[in-house]
């Protein structure tokens, strides 16, 4: 189909047209002129229009453009003064009682424009569906989430770690299984493959299809929907024919206008084209594909090339109102006629400001690329060495410009004249630090996650010294953000009183956030000066502004329900390292300044915008990564997601990626009004980049590029078969179109040399010197040159001349940065002197400074229980937890009762295995059949309490006791409903914890155990009593030993033994683990480093603050059934004094008592500090559980003095008592 120029005064367009645009072309105004005239012309009333486009700013822009032109148009034909506007002269031109009833028509229009719709292509289907009713099938109770990769994360997570934990084979590594969902996720309309891949690539396919169906899944129980949600539903909705959705919607609108459709998908062209593409319908389709740069978020330029087939008319918008002639001329010689992929061609386009506004610059040339001097034989450079000049040098060009006396237009020019676009962030930051030196103000756009700045991490050390404020490593780092203020030098040389200042100021933001979150925080930091410290530094207007906008997205996610440091610490961790290309528009970097600065920008967020001076120093660089872990390819009208590895390393791949690349280009260098200024290098990265294409692509030889251009300067500009780097539009869709380096009859060209080949200019061998005598015949040879055929490697001479061929046919002038050759670097002498290896002095390493758990203090204490301690529970939660160990105190009565043959283990080195008593088969079973060795030396349990333990005949063992763990972990013990409650989260806990046993027997136990009084009192609390707010589970702690990084003292286990016996009376159940902490095996353990754990459970109950342990531990008699007598007080105490455990309950009571003296306001351990309780689950039977002898059975409970606390902790810190 031919394209013809489009007139705004022409005839209104009828049925589908595709108005092509081009950079600078004017398309905003098109759309407004035309949704003018249909309501001027054609009486159409204006909530009889529907403009769509793809961004929120878009669209607000668009509603404020219509409207103004609307109202300007009436202004315009109520009065008789002269206009220049060509389409108020068309709209005047009519009879005198037409042009009265068309300004009675506008004057309606401008009255009723809140009726018109002018949205994004959500909101339109968002308020579709919803006008629809059942026949939009959507759920009206569902709510729109704009970010739904929190969810995406979370399903990923779970599904992986699923699959890890159950040992799947060839199960992929993390990273590999997170980007491989990611892509699923992003492009859910595509369909996967392969289908049926063995192997490791079999396991990924599974696990992505069941990241999609369980996100589907999460999603419909949670009522939520996504955008691409909305669409999908829409387009099923519009699938008949005949049915209800498309005529309510052809009746509702009648000129249906679709902005920016070059970032269409195939999802959205569904619902337009079923919706509005037929009789009686004005459907208009205005973009520029060679702007199609957004494939990243699903824009899909197959799907726009498809649409322009089917279209009734297309047309091409052919005036530039952008930038001045002379550089629309330099742009035209160097990309007229060239294809940036397969069907996507740069047509000419004529400009309408006819000077050239900059004047008086060092170099006003409309055009510049600067280049370095190079010699045949040196190496290619590297790219990051190449960075490390472009960066400098950008900078001292806008310098000299800006001191130059340039102006534009007649005034000076001002540093907000000018723009730096770059493909990342990163090389936007090398130049800013140069400009930054240079004194030079300037902002940055960019679509970056505002928590993925440094402005974020500051935010996350911050967060991370309010939740341990006792670590010194936390509080320095939080010292060095702009919150405290400090630097590198002064934390260096800090002593303790200056790292006690620093503390005192984390608790009072500590006390903030308590009061009133992250907000509270911000305002507390900027009383102590927050702004002042950061806007004094250079460039401190974007920190300043990313601080507070992290500040905003934080108190959001506690206004949804994240209100704990650890929760929010583990959000922005995640977040930070996501791997999700797009942020949110709430999370995308705002801009910091709005002074006269420089604007550092990346390509994709400088589409649509304009500047007068364009300095774009990488378009030169692209590096085509081939460790991709899937692409989408189109096959047969379907669009395929594949991880075939075929297919990532294809030819339609490449083509897709180039041609992205070329049309990064094309924005990049269309920004410009008035000059733009490149660099290039013959990098390794070079061969695929855009500008490399363009300059080294478009003819085989500078002799060849020669004739190219005379022929383009010559008036063959506009037949866009001379010389390009793709396909023009008339053979765009021809099978040979594609092919590398296919001619248009069709035929490969057969290449002599492979891509390494460098030709000499002064001896081109075979068919290329015979080429040299006529050009004509090779410019013939080399008509099409596809994005697929690789750029040859010339010398640098050859390239050197190819840059001046361009040069000297008015594409750029030629800057050669610096002066004459790159000298050698002096011959460097070589050493004489003998090398030895440098000796390292070991002795001040200190070999007792350690992160220490309970495991590992109760394990070293008796060299006897070793095999148990290698069981010892990791309190850091490496691998599952074993919590049922009893490591025996040496010494004790009845120690070696503790410990047993492992069931099933033979002589030898197997029957040297001890285990620890617990989670074990019960004695008397299976092998253990002959043991009768009681397991606790104290009097037998008595006859009062013989009901048997509601987990009497469930299984034993270390996988038990963590089955039970996890439940009680993560079971909503407050649940409408707990025995379903528990029902879930004990099937789901099996996947993990693979136990033999049914689950609702497990339940049964299980609500027995959440519904026991924990205390003699009826009314005590229970675990179902404690509400969410009330609880942490899983504390993890990190508490430092004698100074932590910096001890200052050595103290020991043992002088915690003269503290037990200051404080606790007799007949307190813990006053005897004092003999054992006196003994050299636990005493002589030196506390040093940092003590290390988790809790299970801590909770709040009447203003006080309790520490709960789970154990599962049998302690049955040998061949007897489990009762209730068996968890009486006296043999809980005696379990309590044969075991370790005491230690672990002291511990972690100080954990607690330190955590609550930091954390909460007027702390007094009498009034706060409520115990310890041990609850033995086997032995809690719901609310009817026995009291004996003033305990209940099942619960054990230490409630330590208050003095005891002080001084315990004073031991471990090394301090005086």
């Amino acid at each position: 189909m031919s394209t013809d120029t489009f007139e705004i005064t022409g005839p209104l367009p009828e049925g589908t047209t595709l108005i092509e645009a081009s950079a600078g072309t004017g398309k905003t105004w098109t759309l407004a002129a035309l949704a003018t005239r249909y309501v001027v012309e054609q009486g159409m009333p204006i909530d009889k229009l529907l403009i769509v486009t793809f961004s929120r700013a878009a669209s607000q822009e668009l509603r404020e453009r219509v409207r103004a032109r609307l109202e300007e148009t009436l202004a315009e034909l109520e009065s008789s003064a002269p206009t220049e506007d060509p389409l108020v002269e068309h709209l005047r031109d009519c009879a005198p009682t037409e042009l009265a009833l068309r300004v009675r028509r506008l004057r309606t229009a401008v009255a009723d424009f809140d009726t018109a719709t002018i949205a994004t292509i959500h909101q339109f289907c968002h308020y579709v569906l919803r006008g629809l009713g059942v026949a939009g099938d959507s759920d009206p109770g569902a709510t729109l989430a704009e970010d739904l990769e929190q969810l995406q994360s979370d399903v990923i997570d779970d599904l992986f770690l699923a699959d890890h934990l159950r040992a799947v084979p060839d199960t992929p590594e993390y990273a590999i299984a997170r980007k491989d969902a990611r892509h699923a996720l992003n492009n859910p309309g595509a369909e996967l493959h392969p289908t049926d891949a063995p192997g490791p690539l079999g396991v990924r396919m599974d696990l992505v299809r069941r990241v999609r169906e369980e996100f589907e899944r999460r999603k419909r129980r949670a009522a939520v929907l996504s955008y691409d949600d909305l669409l999908e539903q829409l387009a099923e909705a519009l699938e008949d024919e005949d049915g209800p959705a498309r005529r309510r919607m052809r009746d509702r609108w009648s000129v249906v206008l679709v902005d920016e459709f070059q970032d269409t998908d195939p999802v959205q062209w569904q619902v337009f084209s079923r919706a509005f593409a037929c009789e009686g319908i004005s459907l208009l389709l205005i973009g520029d594909p060679k702007q199609a740069i957004y494939a990243f978020r699903g824009g899909d330029i197959h799907t726009y090339l498809q649409a322009a087939d089917t279209a009734d008319r297309r047309t091409s918008l052919p005036t530039n109102y952008r930038s001045d002639e002379p550089l629309v001329r330099s742009l035209q010689t160097l990309m007229n006629g060239v294809a940036l992929s397969e069907g996507i061609v740069v047509h000419p386009v004529t400009a309408h400001h006819k000077t050239h506004r900059l004047s008086g610059s060092p170099d006003d040339t409309p055009v510049r690329l600067r280049t370095w001097p190079l010699i045949d034989g040196e190496r290619q450079p590297s790219i990051g060495d190449v960075r490390r000049q472009v960066y400098p040098d950008v900078a001292d060009d806008i310098e000299r410009l800006l001191a130059s006396g340039a102006e534009l237009d007649g005034r000076p020019v001002q540093p907000q004249d000018i723009a730096v676009l770059c493909h990342v962030g990163s090389d936007l930051a090398g130049i800013r630090e140069e400009l930054r030196r240079r004194g030079i103000a300037s902002v940055l756009v960019s679509g970056t996650s505002v928590l993925r700045t440094p402005a974020a991490e500051a935010w996350l050390e911050l967060l991370m010294a309010l939740e341990q404020p006792h670590r010194r490593d936390r509080v320095g780092l939080a010292a060095l953000t702009p919150f405290i203020g400090w630097t590198a030098e002064q934390l260096d040389s800090a002593d303790e009183t200056e790292i006690e200042t620093v503390a005192a100021q984390i608790r009072s933001l500590i006390t903030a956030f308590h009061r009133g979150g992250v907000a509270a925080v911000l305002d507390v930091a900027r009383s102590q000066g927050l702004a002042e410290r950061v806007l004094g530094q250079v460039g401190g207007e974007r920190d300043l502004t990313d601080i507070e906008h992290c500040a905003q997205v934080l108190h959001e996610q506690v206004l949804q329900g994240m209100t704990g440091l650890p929760s929010l610490i583990a959000w922005m961790m995640k977040q930070s390292a996501d791997d999700a290309v797009t942020p949110a528009d709430s999370r995308t970097m705002r801009l910091d300044s709005d002074a006269l600065a420089v604007t550092l920008s990346t390509i994709h967020s400088s589409k649509g915008l304009q500047y007068p001076i364009v300095y774009a120093p990488f378009l030169f660089n692209n590096w085509l990564s081939d460790k991709e872990h899937a692409v989408v390819v189109h096959r047969d009208g379907h669009r395929i997601l594949s991880y075939d590895r075929a297919d990532l390393n294809g030819s339609e791949r490449r083509a897709d990626d180039l041609g992205e690349h070329m049309r990064l280009a094309y924005v990049a260098m269309t920004r410009a009004q008035s000059q733009l200024v490149l660099w290039w290098a013959p990098t390794y990265n070079s061969k695929d980049a855009g500008l490399h294409r363009l300059l080294f692509g478009q003819a085989p030889n500078p002799e060849a590029l020669d004739q190219l251009l005379r022929s383009r300067t010559h008036g063959n500009a506009a037949e866009p078969h001379a010389g390009r780097v793709g396909a023009s539009p008339d053979n765009a869709a021809e099978p040979h179109a594609g092919r590398v380096g296919a001619s248009p009859q069709g035929e490969r060209r057969d290449r002599d040399h492979g891509d390494d080949h460098e030709d000499s200019p002064d001896d081109l061998t075979g068919s290329r010197s015979r080429s040299v005598d006529n050009p004509a015949s090779l410019l013939d040879q080399r008509a099409v040159i596809t994005l697929l055929d690789p750029i040859d490697k010339h010398s640098i001479a050859t390239n050197q001349r190819f840059l001046q061929t361009w040069a000297d046919h008015g594409a750029f002038s030629l800057e050669v940065i610096g002066s004459g050759t790159t000298q050698p670097a002096p011959p460097v002498e070589p050493s004489t002197e003998r090398l030895t290896a440098r000796w390292f002095d070991d002795s001040i390493i200190d070999r007792d400074w350690r992160r220490a758990s309970y495991s590992s203090l109760a394990a070293a204490g008796e060299a006897a229980a070793e095999a148990a301690g290698e069981l010892s529970e990791p309190e850091d939660g490496a691998v599952g937890r074993i919590d049922e160990e009893v490591i025996v105190v040496p010494g004790g009565f009845g120690a070696g009762d503790f410990l047993r043959q492992s069931p099933g283990s033979t002589s030898g080195n197997a029957g040297d295995h001890t285990t620890p008593l617990g989670d074990e088969p019960k004695p008397g079973d299976g092998n253990a059949g002959d043991h009768t060795t009681p397991l606790i030396d104290v009097p037998k349990p008595g006859d009062a309490n013989t009901e048997p333990s509601p987990m009497a005949d469930l299984p034993v063992g270390a996988t038990f006791g963590s089955l039970v763990h996890a439940v009680l972990e993560h079971a909503d013990l407050q649940a409408r409903d707990l025995r379903a409650n528990l029902l879930d989260n004990v099937r789901e806990q099996l996947v993990f914890w693979p136990v033999d046993l049914v689950p609702e027997a497990l339940v049964d136990a299980m609500e027995a155990v959440c519904t026991t009084p924990m205390g003699p009192e009826p009314d005590a609390p229970r675990l179902v009593d404690i509400a969410k707010t009330d609880r942490f589970s899983e504390m993890d702690f990190e508490m430092p030993l004698a100074g932590g990084d910096r001890p200052h003292a050595r103290p020991v286990l043992r002088e915690m033994a003269e503290v037990l016996r200051t404080h606790l009376c007799d007949d307190d159940p813990l006053i005897d683990f004092a003999d054992a902490l006196a003994g050299d095996a636990y005493g002589d353990q030196t506390l040093l480093g940092y003590f290390t754990g988790s809790v299970d459970l801590t909770f709040r109950h009447d203003g006080r603050f309790y520490i709960v342990d789970y154990k599962t531990n049998w302690l049955g008699e040998p061949g007897e059934p489990l009762t209730l007598a068996d968890y009486e007080p006296a043999r809980l105490n005696a379990a309590m004094g044969h075991s370790s455990y005491p230690l672990q309950a002291i511990l972690y009571s100080i954990v607690l008592h330190r955590y609550l003296r930091w954390r909460l306001p007027a702390y007094d351990p009498g009034e706060h500090f409520g115990g310890v309780m041990y609850l033995y689950v086997r032995g809690m039977a719901g609310p009817a559980t026995p009291v004996v002898d003033g305990g209940r059975c099942g619960v054990f409970t230490w409630h330590p003095p208050a003095a005891i606390l002080d001084d315990l902790s004073k031991v471990l810190d090394g301090g005086e008592r």
